[in-house]
């Protein structure tokens, strides 16, 4: 009996490494990585308060099983205003190790990011995720962010999250923010996957302080 339930775990284990390309949180990032070649489309709304919008198109690709590369193109909304195109950001992640339940699972991240009439921006995150036998997935991120050239002071924040899959579901909570200028939210983030090749993610996130909450949709389509 002890048997069959480790083989079962170790399967479940396995499904979830599978499908955890599609991500529970729009916020914060977890351990998993693409497939081999493995590419997709990923689609990002976030709303601000007073109308501000930011859109991103990103095409991800799997260069290796551990190394997933994304370019993107990024569009932005002044309130009153129109979409327009700002720029464009590279962004890689490195995960460490092999897929273990009950073991913190510790990836990497780096991005540059050029926008319309700024200077040319940085990004790198620490990743750690943990997974349950149960499927329950805790992640956190560590942020910095700034410009290479030294023209500004870099930034640093912070992105967490738990979640649990309750198929075609995923309901968690995720908190994020930044401690350079004292911004922290906290909401529920909830995903519908309809299929096994896309999945719809929505976090809304509640200012600690008060105020107009921030809402950001993740759409993903693997072809």
């Amino acid at each position: 009996m002890r048997r069959t339930i480790l083989i079962l775990i170790s399967l479940f284990a396995l499904a979830s490494a599978s499908l955890a390309h599609k991500r529970n949180f729009t916020y914060t990032y977890d351990w998993f990585t693409a497939d081999l070649f493995e590419r997709e489309i990923e689609l990002w709304w976030t709303q601000r308060e007073g109308g501000h919008a930011e859109g991103l198109i990103e095409f991800e690709y799997g260069v290796t099983d551990r190394w997933t590369v994304s370019p993107y193109l990024i569009f932005e909304r002044e309130s009153g205003g129109e979409m327009e195109l700002k720029g464009a950001k590279l962004e890689q992640r490195y995960r460490f190790g092999d897929f273990a339940v009950n073991q913190v699972l510790p990836a990497a991240y780096f991005e540059v990011k050029k926008e319309d009439g700024e200077e040319w921006e940085i990004e790198l995150k620490a990743i750690a995720s943990y997974v349950t036998p149960e499927g329950i997935t805790i992640s956190a991120n560590l942020i910095t962010e700034g410009h290479p050239d030294g023209s500004g002071p870099f930034k640093w924040e912070y992105a967490a999250g738990i979640a649990q899959p309750l198929y075609p579901w995923t309901l968690g909570v995720e908190l994020f923010g930044d401690w350079t200028n004292g911004n922290h939210f906290y909401g529920p983030a909830i995903g519908f996957s309809p299929d096994a090749a896309s999945k719809v993610t929505v976090t809304i996130g509640l200012p600690s302080s008060g105020g107009p909450a921030r809402v950001r949709t993740l759409a993903q389509f693997r072809f």
